[in-house]
């Protein structure tokens, strides 16, 4: 669900996570997104970085536009796209520092 997100909390999730891959905890990930929704996948390639032909494989371009949008709209997590590969943008993130880690 993504109304009355934690932003904070959902970036130092995806920060940590992007350092420590987790398990899907009751079935979704740590951004609250079924575990094997096409949203979900979208979440993790973003991880790694990935082109916008390798979220294509799991949802149309409009749906993959948006979901890109909800990310930096909805959960607070900005997106940056170099060349052709899209990636989670923590450098334009406000610095969190290691006790928000925790």
């Amino acid at each position: 669900m993504s109304i009355n997100r934690n932003k904070k909390e959902d970036l130092r999730r995806t920060i940590e996570e992007s350092n420590n891959r987790t398990i899907p905890i009751d079935g979704k990930n740590w951004l609250g997104h079924g575990e094997y929704t096409s949203a979900a996948m979208m979440d993790e390639l973003l991880i790694s970085g990935a082109t916008f032909e390798d979220f294509l494989k799991y949802r149309k371009k409009s749906a993959a536009n948006a979901h890109l949008g909800h990310l930096k709209r909805v959960h607070g997590i900005p997106i940056k796209r170099k060349g052709k590969i899209y990636e989670y943008d923590f450098e334009a993130t406000p610095k969190i520092q290691k006790d928000d880690l925790r």
